[in-house]
């Protein structure tokens, strides 16, 4: 749905998408599996990470400005990417 939109927005609009990421989930995508519910998390936490990844990457390529962070750094993140923006006169 949100890439669908995208392509509108950027008729008209910069876009910048802010993705909180999530640090246990990253963790369980590299940790090593001791039992088999460790396994399926893992799995599923690679998948997760797989299609959040691709995602990010089909938002760029419609010309959307993604910034993946964690929670703690979403604020300066945003403005940075804003600022960033507004200084290369694209605003």
């Amino acid at each position: 749905m949100l890439l669908s939109r995208a392509a509108l927005l950027r008729r008209r609009h910069l876009a910048l998408v802010a993705a909180v990421a999530d640090s246990e989930i990253a963790d369980a995508a590299r940790a090593a599996p001791r039992t088999q519910a460790d396994a399926y998390a893992r799995v599923a936490a690679e998948r997760i990470l797989a299609e959040r990844d691709l995602a990010r990457r089909r938002l760029q390529g419609a010309g959307v400005r993604v910034e993946s962070v964690l929670a703690r750094e979403l604020v300066a993140a945003v403005v940075g990417g804003y600022l960033e923006i507004k200084a290369s006169g694209r605003l």
